[in-house]
């Protein structure tokens, strides 16, 4: 941790007393009620880009999360101790910081595994998807008992997920509790109580706000709407019969004008937009190299062409063609135009936005938790899947929908309803949630999945004996 052992018991030894002069923040007078008055807090992040207005909305973060979830039940236990709860803010400060330095040290894999890893479980979902619906009912699904859950479990089985898609919470702990022993100083993982709370903190995150929520499929096609708006009024007046004069025809010639021109300088400014985004992705070196040579951008198709069911049909499937020649063709600029996109817009600015979002999901009465969450009926969830199928059909009009989605509107809505089905399934998007989850942490912590077969060496130094068999340990677990 950023402050010895010794002094940290030191300032946990002195009396607390809240400071009774100014207008002090929460932050300050629940995770540093020793700093004196007009001190600024401890730096949240490593990282001085993140000094400015980042650090301060992540202390107020934190400290919101501890009052709404630690101070109730402590305050029970020890109604007169103003020390744990400070202690409990270090540990995770100091742990976030390591966790940063890992993020910025591994950030090229870390965009390896967002455009080709992710998209690669996503297909594979859609896949397994839809083999286990066509074995529903079939001699596949032991004469037609099993479920569609069931036969997608046996497609993609992990040791944290059972058939009734409940995540096994010890499987979690002892994750967060590998990637804790990495980041924290041995006089805090020493400290049991300290760890666990830490621990059940990021468990119960993942657990009930995280997983608990988008495995649902109502709560992504509701977050879905969101993101899109709403529909876009409609203008269309009807059309009017009637002789043409010659005032109809100067006000459509002057129409045409106006359209064509506004178009052209549409052009111009992509033309313009581009070109100074070629100049800056070329006179961008300080880059850290990429440690995969294959194509960045192959993935995402691959991932439309199955979520779209893009290969079923005689002219999507021409587009798709096109699409990987044009790729092949782009993949030397692609691969450099997607890394300078994720370190240009993924900025202590963007990291703000998302924490403030976040704060006031997570907290929006005044501070303090909302009330508790609450499911919409069946027939509500209809109509957000139904509304959803609408406006996606309306993101994609006219021509552009009838080359991607069908050539009538019936083929287009089942291309709609095709493509949301695969994760219209609580018990199968927790597998697709875990798989992500195991690949996020693998990024970041490489060596949580390394397994030397010569030696059974410990990441702490310890050697265990070989009785002579190999058996490969879970890869997230190591010996």
């Amino acid at each position: 941790m950023a402050t010895s052992a010794g002094s940290l018991n030191d300032a946990r030894s002195t009396t607390s007393v809240l400071p009774t002069k100014g207008n002090q923040s929460l932050a300050k007078r629940l995770l540093f009620p020793h700093l004196p008055h007009n001190t600024p807090l401890p730096p949240f992040l490593a990282s001085p880009a993140a000094a400015s207005q980042l650090n301060p909305e992540l202390h107020e973060f934190l400290a919101l999360a501890l009052r709404a979830h630690v101070q109730p039940w402590w305050s029970k236990i020890s109604k007169y101790d103003k020390d744990f709860i400070p202690s409990i803010a270090e540990v995770i400060i100091f742990f976030s910081q390591t966790v940063e330095q890992r993020l910025i040290a591994s950030s090229p894999h870390l965009i390896t595994a967002l455009c080709c890893d992710w998209p690669n479980l996503l297909e594979q979902h859609y896949m397994d998807y839809l083999n286990a619906k066509r074995k529903v009912g079939t001699s596949y699904a032991s004469g037609g008992e099993l479920s569609l859950a069931a036969l997608f479990h046996a497609a993609q089985p992990h040791m944290a997920v059972d058939e009734q898609g409940f995540v096994n919470e010890t499987y979690l702990c002892l994750s967060v509790e590998h990637v804790m022993k990495r980041c924290l100083p041995p006089e805090d993982w020493n400290s049991e109580a300290e760890r666990a709370i830490v621990r059940e903190l990021i468990v119960r995150l993942l657990l009930d706000i995280v997983w608990g929520r988008l495995a649902k499929p109502w709560f992504w096609m509701k977050l879905t709407l969101d993101l899109l708006g709403p529909p876009p009024e409609s203008n269309h007046k009807p059309r009017q019969h009637g002789r043409i004069t010659i005032h109809g025809l100067l006000i459509l010639f002057l129409s045409s004008v106006q359209s064509l021109s506004g178009f052209a300088l549409f052009l111009i400014a992509l033309v313009q937009s581009t070109y100074a985004l070629v100049l800056s992705v070329a006179a961008s070196s300080d880059m850290p190299p990429m440690p995969y040579s294959g194509s960045l951008t192959k993935p995402f198709i691959d991932v439309i062409a199955q979520v779209l069911s893009l290969r079923n049909r005689n002219t999507s499937a021409a587009v798709l063609s096109l699409s990987y020649r044009i790729v092949r063709f782009l993949d030397p600029f692609l691969n450099r135009l997607i890394p300078y996109l994720f370190y240009t817009y993924v900025t202590p600015e963007f990291l703000l936005k998302v924490v403030r979002l976040s704060k006031t999901t997570l907290f929006p009465n005044n501070g303090y938790p909302g009330p508790p969450f609450e499911e919409p009926s069946v027939e509500e969830q209809m109509d957000i899947r139904f509304q959803l199928e609408e406006r996606l059909l309306q993101v994609m009009p006219g021509f552009l929908g009838t080359l991607l989605l069908g050539s009538t509107e019936e083929v287009r809505r089942q291309t709609i309803r095709d493509a949301i089905d695969p994760l219209s399934s609580r018990l199968c998007n927790i597998h697709l949630l875990m798989f992500l989850f195991d690949d996020l942490v693998l990024t970041i912590f490489p060596d949580l999945g390394l397994n030397d077969p010569a030696s059974n060496t410990d990441t702490d130094g310890s050697v265990e004996d070989r009785d002579g068999s190999l058996t490969p340990p879970d890869p997230l677990f190591p010996p």
